[in-house]
């Protein structure tokens, strides 16, 4: 007998969503984005529970969880996250990352149990901290005024974007916030020397005594 829960259907869709400016990510020098690809996910159940989830993918992850994903998924209890992770893992060697999945699995699980995923995990504080990321390299002036205006909004913490020709650079612009707000706000750095998209030249990957002097001097502010 089918569980209320029981999978039913999968569907993906792939959004192009415009952005209200260009957007120049640090992670990708060169390239200028004008949209937001996103894979918008529905996990669909007998008993008319939607499991929802959305991640940063274009349509080859839309393809992967099609053809992977959703065979194995169908008929089986999607209130039960755990056991449904392995078809996710065995997914991702022969395609791009569906991870997102599982967010949605756990999303049918807490609205089968009347509770919020956070619950169901042994929730304990009902707030969390929440800080702005930046995602553009930009400079001294620029990222001073955006931290004023990102700690208006009421912001305590801010991730900054590193990476320019001269990590010397990027050092002053954190010297520069910190003189202006003081410690009224939080400073974290991702220097993206992972995260480089691929096709674009003039990514100078920091070496190891690069990485351990940035580290020191971001210690001392």
């Amino acid at each position: 007998m089918a569980s209320p829960t029981t999978i039913t259907a999968v569907t993906s869709r792939v959004l192009d969503v415009p952005l209200p400016a260009p957007f120049r990510a640090a992670w990708g020098r060169g390239e200028v984005q004008s949209s937001y690809f996103m894979t918008l996910i529905e996990v669909h159940t007998d008993a008319g529970l939607v499991g929802i989830t959305a991640a940063e993918a274009r349509s080859e992850t839309a393809v992967a969880i099609e053809r992977f994903v959703a065979p194995h998924l169908i008929g089986r209890d999607g209130a039960a996250p755990e056991q449904l992770t392995a078809i996710l893992k065995s997914a991702e060697i022969v395609g791009p990352p569906v991870y997102c999945m599982e967010i949605a699995l756990w999303d049918i699980a807490g609205k089968a149990a009347g509770l919020p995923a956070s619950k169901m995990w042994g929730q304990f504080a009902s707030r969390v901290p929440a800080y702005c990321a930046t995602g553009e390299v930009r400079s001294l002036e620029q990222r001073v005024e955006d931290c004023r205006r990102i700690l208006a909004e009421g912001f305590k913490a801010v991730k900054l974007r590193f990476h320019s020709d001269d990590h010397r650079d990027d050092i002053q612009v954190v010297e520069a916030i910190r003189k202006e707000l003081g410690d009224r706000i939080a400073i974290m750095v991702d220097a993206n020397q992972a995260g480089l998209a691929p096709g674009f030249e003039g990514h100078r990957q920091w070496s190891f005594r690069t990485a351990v002097e940035v580290a020191l001097e971001l210690e001392r502010l």
